[in-house]
């Protein structure tokens, strides 16, 4: 077996944010040549060991949240264009929290009832979650689209 103790990995803290490499991740593309190669940033919230850390990962992320260093690469702020990925705030209506969809990925049927896979406004595409019909009620424009270009009833 090859002795690999010339890998230099960097060394992380909690609390600091990281990219991580999405090459063993389960991600839901059409074309993995295109995508971005990395996800985040996330937080760490855990150090397991030297080269093991636990990440916040999005909940909606049903994968392990424990990576090894060399799937991780530091996160820096880049001043000059802004934070990265800033969240905008929710839409209030009727003392509620709206989010507006930006578009309507896929679709499944969940006991004769369907569920759409969104994509939000100003959020990553990690992020997107999957909503049933019911919780579309402010995007009827979208969804009367992607009805209509899918054959949907």
């Amino acid at each position: 077996m090859k002795k690999t103790s010339h890998l230099r990995l960097p060394t992380f803290e909690i609390g600091q944010k990281v990219w991580l490499n999405n090459k063993n991740l389960p991600l839901y593309r059409k074309y993995r040549k295109l995508m971005p190669k990395r996800e985040g940033p996330f937080e760490i919230i855990d150090k397991k060991s030297p080269v093991v850390f636990k990440l916040r990962l999005p909940p909606q992320w049903k994968i392990h949240d424990t990576f090894h260093a060399s799937l991780l690469v530091p996160h820096t702020e880049n001043f000059l264009y802004g934070q990265h990925h800033e969240r905008p705030p929710p839409d209030l209506d009727e003392g509620e929290e709206t989010y507006e969809v930006e578009a309507i990925v896929k679709h499944k049927l969940i006991r004769n009832r369907f569920h759409y896979f969104v994509k939000w406004e100003g959020y990553l595409t990690s992020e997107n979650t999957w909503e049933p019909s019911e919780n579309l009620e402010k995007a009827t424009d979208i969804l009367r689209q992607y009805k209509r270009l899918h054959r949907l009833p």
